[in-house]
């Protein structure tokens, strides 16, 4: 087609063509990509660059544009980046990166130092410890990067790099999920999610000898299926799981997500097995003493499988508790001890591998985004922006599953701060659920943005049912304004109810807002999931520069 501009019509999966709108737009009208800036000041200045990560911004003048360049620094509280996930380096650290801005950063546990850089060109995705070193799954193209953890960290973009790069992968994968290296250590895998609007992720194929990356299409694998967990059986069997969801903006096509069996040395598919109608993602594969393999569908199902027989053996829904902690590149699964841990979103819990079921949890007031790295007595994960750890040795912290809304600990470096809960009538019509401040004192200090506590309860305990009338009272002390969320929850789904906002003063006060359980979902609504409300949760958080005490609130159904 050839001239200046033609116009369209969008409509019903057409596109007609249409004659150009005759009125005119007031203002200019300017589109792009999301790179979008608006670079041009009233004056005449023009803005020639910003830095939010350096704090400063760089303009010409309108009369010499091109020669003299100015700069000026400005500064600004914030939480910092959202950190992407962590690992317990070789060298008795903790390793990792952040989005937004990228970059890394090396925490030193005994001292609390903390030695970061900026400025990296990628988000760190996926991290995985392999003696010496650390093999980073990076967005965007789908980059793999090898770390030296006994050498300098040096961003340079040559081969002296380290973290070095491999090379990239896209289309094929721009968001890695998981990683793995074969027994024999000779190569790396990686596979996750291909390119924007395309559907199906290959595999990384890493030699570590020379470096070499080979990329296996989807086509190849499993077409409309991306790789999404990997365990080597040994030297050349990968037992593989999948997810069933795109690429961003890409289409799901397959009804359920698969087990494979792939041969390294074939670069073939073995066997594909579909053990769950309704699955959509399978991640977090880990192998047991007796050669039989955890791991967990949906992010809320425990199963155990058999690669002999190519059967699950055995499965536990722990959607009741929390889904778990899942970020693009999850590790949720770890060991303590010769015992089993899950990283769910709301705790910690120990499980059984052979049943599958949770034997005892330790419940967080904050929401658990992703890690799970364990290094010493200290389980290390992340909290938004935030590193936080739990000593996995404190058994006081863990309780059985029937009480695991007894006690409810902020488990920041291993020290238990929280709340206690006194039950109230669980049968209806409801008496209250209330929450005070514990014995010793510890009242909750609610301050910056940061979530500060959550009230969550499971559906044996604390059913709801749509419809049902709730009074929140609250008592709240200090500067600020008090923020609260009120979520439903769906076997581990979050579903909207309401938001509210309180402006607290110095004297005591009591806050009441009334709320409907809504009904049920039939379809998707913005972030969250369709289903039936059957668990409340709140979340409670300051505004910036609040310092603001919440001494009680309840629940009180009618």
């Amino acid at each position: 087609m050839k001239g200046k501009d033609f116009w369209f019509i969008l409509a019903d999966g057409k596109a007609t063509p249409t004659t150009p709108p005759t009125c005119e737009l007031q203002h200019e009208c300017i589109t792009r990509d999301q790179g979008l800036a608006h670079m041009d000041f009233p004056s005449g200045r023009r803005l020639a660059g910003i830095s939010l990560n350096h704090r400063y911004l760089t303009y010409r003048d309108a009369n010499n544009p091109k020669l003299k360049l100015h700069r000026v620094e400005f500064d600004y509280p914030s939480e910092g980046g959202k950190l992407m996930g962590l690992v317990d380096a070789p060298n008795g650290t903790i390793f990792g990166g952040s989005m937004f801005p990228h970059c890394y950063f090396v925490l030193h546990p005994d001292t609390g130092k903390i030695d970061h850089g900026t400025d990296y060109t990628s988000q760190w995705n996926i991290l995985l410890r392999s003696g010496d070193n650390v093999y980073i799954g990076a967005y965007t193209h789908g980059r793999i990067y090898d770390y030296h953890c006994n050498e300098p960290l040096s961003i340079k973009d040559d081969k002296n790099a380290n973290p070095h790069l491999f090379g990239a992968c896209n289309p094929e994968i721009n968001r890695p999920a998981t990683l793995a290296v074969m027994p024999d250590k000779k190569t790396l895998l990686m596979g996750g999610t291909p390119e924007y609007g395309c559907t199906g992720g290959g595999l990384a194929i890493v030699d570590l000898a020379d470096g070499k990356l080979e990329v296996l299409p989807s086509k190849q694998l499993v077409p409309d299926e991306s790789i999404t967990a990997m365990l080597p059986l040994d030297n050349d069997l990968i037992l593989m799981g999948t997810t069933i969801e795109g690429g961003t903006g890409g289409e799901t096509k397959a009804k359920n997500c698969s087990l494979l069996l792939f041969s390294l040395s074939q670069r073939k598919v073995m066997w594909q097995g579909k053990p769950f109608p309704k699955g959509e993602v399978i991640t977090c594969l880990t192998q047991l003493p007796d050669g039989s393999v955890i791991g967990i569908e949906n992010l809320k199902m425990l199963f155990r499988f058999d690669p002999k027989t190519r059967q699950v053996v055995a499965k536990k829904d722990f959607g009741r508790y929390s889904e778990v902690a899942n970020d693009e590149g999850p590790r949720d699964i770890f060991t303590y001890k010769g015992e089993y841990y899950l990283l769910l979103r709301h705790s910690v819990a120990k499980f059984n591998p052979e049943t599958c079921a949770i034997t005892a949890i330790a419940p967080s007031p904050v929401s658990i985004r992703n890690g799970g790295a364990v290094l010493g007595d200290r389980l290390f994960f992340v909290v938004e922006s935030h590193i936080w750890s739990i000593n996995l040795a404190n058994q006081a912290l863990f309780l059985s599953p029937n009480d695991c809304n007894g006690n409810f600990a902020r488990i920041q470096d291993g020290l238990p701060i929280g709340w206690k809960q006194n039950k109230g009538d669980w049968n209806k019509p409801w008496g209250t659920v209330t929450l005070q401040p514990r014995q010793d004192g510890n009242d909750l200090r609610i301050v910056t943005s940061t979530v500060a506590t959550q009230l969550y309860s499971d559906t044996q305990e604390f059913p709801v049912q749509p419809g049902d009338k709730m009074t929140l009272e609250m008592t709240a002390s200090g500067k600020g304004t008090v923020q609260l969320g009120i979520y439903g929850y769906d076997h581990g789904r979050s579903i909207y109810i309401m938001t509210e906002s309180f402006a607290v003063s110095a004297q005591p006060e009591t806050f009441r807002k009334t709320f409907v359980i809504p009904p049920t979902k039939t379809k998707k609504e913005g972030p969250f999931l369709p289903g039936t409300t059957d668990t409340i949760k709140l979340m409670f958080g300051a505004a910036a520069d609040s310092d603001v005490m919440v001494s009680s609130f309840k629940l009180i159904g009618e």
